[in-house]
């Protein structure tokens, strides 16, 4: 009689490769250390690992994932770089893992076709019933017309000609709204009670989701007040 066996399965666990380990030293282009910054190597699936520099702009990166690896640094105030290939993993460390970076250097702003509007008035009714004027201004940068600047005036100090004036500087915030400055007239009115002008300004539509576009909008308008290009005195040293 011929027997039977039922078949036999085996089956071997997988073992994950072990992770690496990266060092090395963050410093700027003359050689100091930057404590504090970020260093990251990550995988083509997007896990990441993170590490931050200390004092001595020394840091470890644990958990590198197996494989080949292209290691980032970046600081505030400093471009990103990213480093050479490095092959990570078996539970190995990688010295001399080093980063030099540049300081960043913002592109200039130069907003051309400054356009002051007339004044008006602007009413609140908080904290109370009152009126400041409002002058509008637009610009152009980068090929997009910004027109979403405002100025708010305490109503008897308004000026009539676009000039600084020759008397002290009246207290000036320079306000950034979350979407046009128009949405905002009443809080940017209420704070006019007090004596305080504003300078109020918020992201331009055009741009759409160009967030660097934004901020140079930002940037644009504050350089036309430091400039003195604005019906309002420039700030002071």
């Amino acid at each position: 009689m011929r027997k039977t066996f039922p078949p036999v399965f085996v089956w071997q666990e997988d073992r994950e490769p072990a992770a690496g380990r990266l060092r090395g030293v963050v410093t700027d282009e003359a050689g100091d250390p930057l404590p504090g910054a970020l260093v990251l190597a990550a995988t083509v699936r997007g896990k990441a690992t993170t590490a931050r520099t200390d004092e001595a702009g020394s840091y470890v990166l644990e958990n590198v994932p197996p494989g080949q690896t292209v290691p980032m640094a970046a600081a505030w105030g400093y471009d990103a770089v990213n480093g050479a290939p490095v092959r990570a993993g078996s539970g190995l460390e990688v010295a001399g893992v080093d980063f030099v970076l540049p300081a960043r250097s913002p592109r200039p702003v130069t907003p051309t076709d400054l356009r002051i509007g007339q004044p008006v008035q602007a009413t609140s009714n908080f904290p109370e019933p009152m009126v400041a004027t409002r002058i509008p201004f637009t610009f152009t940068l980068d090929g997009v017309t910004v027109d979403v600047g405002q100025i708010y005036l305490p109503a008897d100090q308004a000026r009539t000609e676009i000039a600084p004036s020759d008397s002290s500087p009246l207290p000036t915030l320079f306000i950034v709204y979350p979407s046009r400055p128009l949405n905002w007239d009443a809080a940017s009115v209420g704070l006019t009670r007090d004596g305080f002008t504003v300078l109020a300004i918020g992201p331009d539509g055009d741009r759409g989701l160009d967030m660097e576009g934004h901020i140079r909008d930002l940037r644009a308008a504050m350089q036309l007040w430091v400039d003195g290009k604005l019906p309002i005195d420039p700030p002071g040293d």
